[in-house]
């Protein structure tokens, strides 16, 4: 099936990313780098390899709200994407697989195709690192899963929540502050390198004028992380969940 750019996509059915309950990393954690960049601002990528069997995978299951035909997107960041790759896609009919040079991408949304899909049975898209040339470069990002109707127009994603975070690096506590979202259910957390929950906290609303009409509907949401004594100095992710849609920020804390 042909691969075609689509930027920016429409409105998905279900939308996975790396730091989605849907999406599941394969492989020791030595095997992936977490870099800034990609669809809400983190991406992963690891290195490829010849022969296989797999070391590194990441594996997108989506949970689709009904059975039928959906077209499936995947975001290719502009950087760590070299390799050309094979996603596979798990589908009502068996296995597809689809071979996209991730290099010939930068910050896009490339079509992967057209196939019918039954949520009971578990539909997935895989990427392993057995493929490309050795030591290149494997982009590993977002995954959309959009109900397939020709001739009805087409909607725009949501935009990406702006996550703002001073200073940074800090030493002591960090203002955290998103927006870019309406809505009224907002959770933050704070996730160390290896993927640990290490803090929850609590969120407050504010109102700024909207940048569109100038009225005051844009609501930003902002919070102070405060580490606790037992959290040590390092590089940690401030995730960010509105509305369905997740973000992420990294921020360095040095004691």
């Amino acid at each position: 099936q042909m691969c075609i750019r689509a930027r920016p996509l429409p409105a998905p059915d279900t939308l996975v990313t790396i730091m989605t309950d849907g999406f599941r990393w394969g492989g020791p954690l030595m095997w992936r780098r977490i870099v800034d960049g990609g669809w809400l601002g983190t991406t992963y990528w690891t290195n490829s390899m010849i022969h296989g069997p797999d070391v590194s995978t990441g594996t997108w299951v989506p949970v689709l709200p009904a059975d039928g035909e959906y077209d499936v997107y995947a975001y290719i960041p502009e950087e760590h994407s070299v390799a050309n790759c094979v996603y596979k896609i798990g589908h009502t009919s068996g296995l597809a697989e689809v071979v996209i040079d991730q290099s010939l991408f930068g910050d896009e949304w490339v079509y992967l195709g057209c196939w019918d899909f039954t949520a009971a049975d578990s539909p997935f898209v895989y990427l392993g690192d057995s493929t490309g040339t050795s030591g290149e470069n494997i982009a590993v990002d977002a995954v959309v899963w959009r109900t397939h109707i020709v001739g009805v127009a087409e909607r725009k994603l949501p935009e990406k929540p702006e996550i703002s975070v001073y200073p940074n690096p800090f030493n002591s506590s960090v203002n955290i502050r998103v927006q870019g979202f309406e809505g009224s259910r907002v959770q933050m957390r704070i996730y160390d390198i290896n993927g640990r929950n290490v803090a929850n906290i609590p969120v407050r609303e504010g109102l700024v004028p909207s940048r569109e009409t100038g009225d005051h509907k844009g609501r930003p949401y902002e919070t102070v992380w405060t580490p606790d004594e037992s959290i040590p100095s390092g590089i940690y992710l401030v995730r960010v969940d509105v509305g369905g849609i997740t973000a992420t920020k990294r921020v360095a804390y040095l004691k």
